[in-house]
């Protein structure tokens, strides 16, 4: 059995789909705050959350395919195997954006 290195940088994989679904999470909620708070147009407000909503989405939906591709190129096996596992948690943060955020697109905007 050989010792194969594997670069601390594939490591991010592991963690970037949680991170960003972190910042959308926080975002979210920071803007639809600061939208009550200033009184916002109802209209503009939704606009811009769900224009957060959406670029994170399409980042997370893209860094899967970018960690997908990689699994495909990877040729060691710990390699593959965190390619695999950042592709998976990617996926499992998407679905988690989804169910966690999609419900502030629609509901009530301040109470």
């Amino acid at each position: 059995m050989t010792l194969v290195r594997t670069p601390s940088a594939d490591l991010l994989l592991l963690v970037i789909g949680f991170i960003v679904w972190s910042i959308a999470f926080i975002a979210l909620y920071a803007v639809n705050a600061i939208g009550c708070e200033f009184g916002w147009n109802q209209r503009f407000q939704r606009t811009v959350l769900v224009g957060l909503f959406v670029v994170h989405a399409l980042f997370l939906a893209w860094f899967a395919r970018q960690n997908y591709r990689y699994l495909l190129a990877a040729d060691a096996e710990p390699r593959k195997m965190i390619a695999y596992t950042g592709f998976g948690l990617t996926v499992a943060a998407l679905g988690s954006m989804i169910f966690v955020l999609a419900p502030s697109l629609f509901i009530t905007m301040c109470i």
